[in-house]
């Protein structure tokens, strides 16, 4: 089965573009643990829907996030509901922007 990796060119481009200096801080900004980010950026792990979602956040502004938000769900365990959803959301799309204003 085929699994998605990051682009770091790419990605570094948008993040040093946006103002953003070093791996901690872009990994702060999506949400996760930095380790995590910087395998994701060497190719050394799948990338998770939640990792994806929190680099399409961080990087694809206010429009990007709302349609994301629109369009998906974390779902965990069956018992998961919207408001679990909302909750990852909102996580993810507060330490965006708290990313963005700090680096702009």
């Amino acid at each position: 089965m085929a699994h998605v990796k990051l682009r770091p060119e790419r990605f570094k481009a948008e993040t040093q573009y946006l103002g953003f200096r070093t791996q901690q801080e872009e990994a702060e900004a999506i949400g996760v643990h930095g380790s995590i980010h910087s395998r994701a950026l060497a190719g050394h792990r799948k990338i998770s829907a939640p990792y994806a979602l929190g680099v399409l956040c961080l990087v694809g502004g206010d429009q990007v996030k709302e349609l994301i938000e629109d369009l998906f769900a974390f779902v965990d365990a069956p018992d998961d509901s919207d408001d679990d959803h909302r909750a990852e959301m909102m996580r993810i799309a507060k330490a965006s922007a708290r990313a963005r204003r700090v680096h702009r």
